[in-house]
């Protein structure tokens, strides 16, 4: 099987810092760096996830446009974010032939639209009717993406999103875990949260690789019984995540 995951490109960097002393210029603190980081986020968090759990040889990317999140911490404590958006990859008529170039070799699509600038609206409805089973998770053009096999908001997404939009609509509820077309999949155990940041990433990711592990082949007409195993094994590959700092891949044997 082969899944395209296409979207946004973001770089999340972290500076971890030690507080040491107030600034004598202003009220703040001045920090020491002890180390720094720099991981995926966005679509690519996404993508980097789904070739943890399927390999690398199962999983086609096609990003649009590049985005810069730069994060400081003083003594874990986040201080300040500061964000770099909207980095065209390619104008949207080349990322369009690319998409449709990688979408013919591939079975499913998985799609994570932050806003940044690769997805259109035109490429949004383009990716609905090429036909493939498509996994959405979109911040903007959510009406753009009607008709798509499951769409994945958060739980403030709401937007207008109606019943029928979608064929399946996961939302992501957060700490009480998912629901999948209404019906609640909570979470099995309290979580230690250090930071959200790319859970909704790794729940989308994990929930694609089970999908695909346990029930291979194009999904057409679900059964709920098989969507809520999906979601909760998203559910416990989130939980995962949310126990690191920054955004985290996680490994098939951490979810068994």
């Amino acid at each position: 099987m082969k899944i395209l995951c296409v979207g946004d490109r973001i770089f999340d960097s972290y500076q971890f810092c030690k507080a040491t002393r107030l600034c004598p210029e202003a009220c703040a603190p001045v920090l020491h760096i002890q180390s720094e980081r720099t991981s995926e986020g966005g679509a690519s968090n996404i993508a980097e996830n789904l070739k943890s759990l399927m390999g690398g040889e199962c999983v086609l990317t096609a990003f649009g446009s590049i985005s810069y999140k730069h994060r400081v911490f003083a003594d874990r404590t986040l201080i300040c974010r500061i964000d770099r958006d909207g980095y065209s990859v390619l104008g949207s008529d080349a990322y369009w032939k690319e998409i449709q170039s990688k979408a013919a070799v591939s079975d499913w699509i998985v799609v994570g639209d932050y806003g940044k600038g690769a997805i259109t609206p035109g490429i949004a409805s383009g990716l609905v009717a090429l036909g493939k089973p498509l996994f959405v998770d979109a911040k903007h053009n959510q009406q753009h993406y009607k008709g798509c096999y499951a769409f994945f908001p958060n739980e403030d997404e709401h937007n207008g999103i109606q019943s029928g939009d979608y064929q399946h609509v996961i939302r992501k509820l957060g700490p009480r875990g998912c629901s999948v077309d209404g019906i609640l999949v909570p979470t099995k155990e309290e979580q230690q949260v250090y930071d959200v940041t790319g859970a909704g990433d790794v729940f989308l990711a994990a929930f694609v690789w089970k999908y695909s592990t346990s029930y291979p082949g194009l999904p057409k007409i679900s059964l709920v019984t098989e969507l809520l195993e999906c979601a909760r094994v998203a559910n416990l590959a989130a939980g995962i995540s949310v126990r690191h700092l920054g955004t985290y891949v996680v490994r098939p044997e951490e979810i068994d």
